[in-house]
């Protein structure tokens, strides 16, 4: 009973770290750097994805275990994940945290290097507003699985 509770609390901590993340940096962080010249906007930019990327990965983990507990204990069998509401709703949640992964990893592994090459030139400005609006899709993902979570809270 006391594990299931800290793996809860575990799970719980992790998907705030995330979704909170990405609201501080889209609605008080990057509203703010107005006062700072483009040069140290971007550097700004850079460092903080260099760091908040590092924060999604363990957060992807801790919720990947905590999940993987809580949801045996929640759907206990294969017949049950797929004849029952949690069940499917447990399955799309998946899906989109899939999805919300990949967007991290993309931003990491492709657009991040491409950032850095950038550094100093016009052509900054767009790719680092692209990366914004990933990140503004996967706070809309990450929401819609908080949803789902309160689906599978009161079936």
């Amino acid at each position: 009973m006391a594990f299931d509770i800290v793996m809860l609390w575990l799970h719980t901590l992790a998907a705030v770290s995330w979704i909170g993340g990405m609201v501080f940096n889209l609605f008080v962080l990057r509203p703010s750097v107005g006062v700072i010249d483009a040069g140290d906007r971007v550097k700004l930019a850079l460092t903080v994805l260099r760091r908040f990327i590092p924060l999604v990965w363990l957060c992807v983990a801790v919720l990947a275990i905590s999940g993987a507990y809580l949801s045996i204990l929640t759907v206990g069998s294969f017949n049950i994940l797929i004849d029952s509401l949690s069940g499917r709703v447990l399955l799309l949640k998946l899906a989109i945290v899939a999805v919300m992964v990949s967007i991290v990893a993309y931003i990491r592994y492709n657009r991040l290097p491409l950032l850095e090459s950038l550094v100093g030139t016009p052509e900054i400005g767009e790719v680092l507003a692209g990366v914004v609006s990933l990140v503004r899709l996967n706070l809309v993902l990450g929401a819609v699985v908080l949803l789902l979570s309160g689906v599978m809270a009161y079936p």
